[in-house]
């Protein structure tokens, strides 16, 4: 059975000296046969507003247990308690499930039973933002990295293009030829931790078109070890093979 919807409001006050901040929400002596809903606070320069959402489960309930709430008189300078109730009501079994009644105080007040819409609607919020929280984190996030990184090697691999043996070479041009070594063993490192974290189906995407980072990551570790042109030239057209680079800079 679908409870009736029972509004219960509390007005705070309206005297100046109330320290609303010490206010807090009603409480009910006992919630059982009761569904309980999350109370609104509304408070205002000199008044503070509770309403809440009670449900009865059962034609049994006869009465909405006492409420009570504690407050800090700011006058007196005491904590105090103010207490109603309980009040008495008639629940009428209604002979339609979308439709139920209350009788409080001989009055009859129509109600409909609650829909959990707005529950349904943070549900689908709380959702998608996972969906689209996972989608960022696990799939486009290392897809794009893989794309700056491939960018990256393609820089270097122009760059560092004349430094494959440092004999020879003036210091500025050593040092070239070091920071090539270097490069290339970072983005070794660098091509092999991305392509762990690409998700599977993009893995299987690149491969269909001809991709292989991992041998790419392998030639760019030879690519770093040598010092002889021709094999340098054999290392680099491998390198750029795997990836797809077509450039003819390098």
């Amino acid at each position: 059975m679908s409870g009736p919807r029972l509004a219960v409001k509390k007005i705070g006050s309206k005297w100046r000296k109330r320290n609303f901040d010490t206010v807090g929400v009603p409480k009910l002596k006992s919630e059982k046969g009761f569904k309980i809903y999350e109370p609104q606070v509304k408070q205002e320069a000199n008044e503070k507003r509770f309403e809440q959402i009670i449900m009865p489960m059962s034609p049994e309930v006869k009465e909405v247990p006492m409420l009570s709430f504690d407050f800090f008189d700011v006058v007196s300078g005491e904590y105090k308690t103010i207490a109603r109730g309980p009040f008495p009501i008639t629940i009428i079994k209604p002979e339609k499930e979308e439709e139920s009644k209350i009788v409080e105080n001989k009055q009859v007040v129509s109600a409909t039973p609650v829909k959990d819409e707005k529950l349904i609607v943070v549900l689908i919020g709380i959702v998608s933002g996972a969906i689209g929280y996972w989608i960022t984190t696990f799939w486009m996030k290392p897809i794009l990295q893989y794309r700056e990184l491939k960018s990256k090697i393609l820089i270097d691999l122009i760059f560092y293009a004349q430094v494959v043996n440092a004999k020879g070479l003036d210091q500025s041009m050593k040092s070239l030829y070091e920071k090539r070594i270097e490069s290339n063993r970072r983005h070794s490192a660098e091509l092999t931790a991305n392509f762990i974290e690409l998700p599977t189906w993009y893995k299987i995407w690149l491969k269909l078109l001809g991709y292989n980072l991992e041998k790419a990551a392998q030639n760019l570790i030879g690519y770093s070890n040598t010092t002889e042109y021709a094999e340098a030239l054999k290392r680099v057209e491998c390198i750029k093979q795997c990836l797809c680079i077509k450039s003819d800079v390098v």
